[in-house]
């Protein structure tokens, strides 16, 4: 129990560690959370900063994921542990600690984590996304598309419960995050435009 506490919190941490604020500084000498939708995550970083500083967000932030889930896979945590570290890693991702708990949205994160807990159907989700990118340069749509392949096939291929049960609790973090955080904005435009 004691593993399973220390990999739960090293992964929220790992997850907090925002690729986009960094390179957001780094490069450009601006808060990402003062741009566009305002998320720290491959999206915004794609509109505010171009498509290769999406890129570089996206391999960067589905690395921590990949680390996370290869820590737990490392360690033999139980199915269940596991699905604990993944859900923990997309968390930090979407709630950094390091930013006040701002953060994205965990799509890219999720996708690092499937490459190690399902390798087989999130390669058939990575080269599906890759296929939409080259096709059309949208590395927003390319990630979120990958995501939901690799969703679908984890349940069309009838993986073990507790892989389906990692999988649907972290695609209601990542949509009740999207969700909540579109209500938010929606909300932030309505009350510049009455304030104009």
């Amino acid at each position: 129990m004691t593993t399973l506490i220390a990999t739960l919190v090293v992964a929220y941490l790992l997850g907090g560690v925002p690729t986009a604020y960094l390179l957001g500084k780094r490069w450009h000498n601006a808060d990402i959370r003062t741009l566009g939708s305002h998320n720290v995550g491959t999206s915004n970083a794609a509109k505010s900063f171009g498509p290769r500083a999406g890129a570089i967000v996206l391999l960067g932030d589905a690395t921590k994921g990949a680390l996370a889930a290869g820590v737990a896979v490392a360690l033999d945590l139980p199915p269940w542990g596991a699905a604990m570290v993944a859900l923990a890693v997309v968390a930090g991702h979407n709630f950094s600690p390091y930013l006040r708990l701002s953060g994205g949205r965990g799509v890219a994160t999720a996708l690092g984590v499937s490459t190690i807990m399902v390798p087989a159907v999130a390669v058939v989700g990575l080269i599906v996304g890759a296929a939409w990118f080259v096709g059309t340069r949208n590395i927003v749509g390319a990630g979120v598309l990958a995501f939901a392949v690799t969703n679908v096939l984890v349940v069309a291929t009838g993986a073990p419960m507790p892989v389906l049960a990692m999988c649907g609790a972290v695609s209601m973090l990542v949509l009740g995050t999207h969700l909540a955080r579109e209500r938010s904005g929606t909300r932030r435009t309505a009350v510049v435009e009455v304030v104009r």
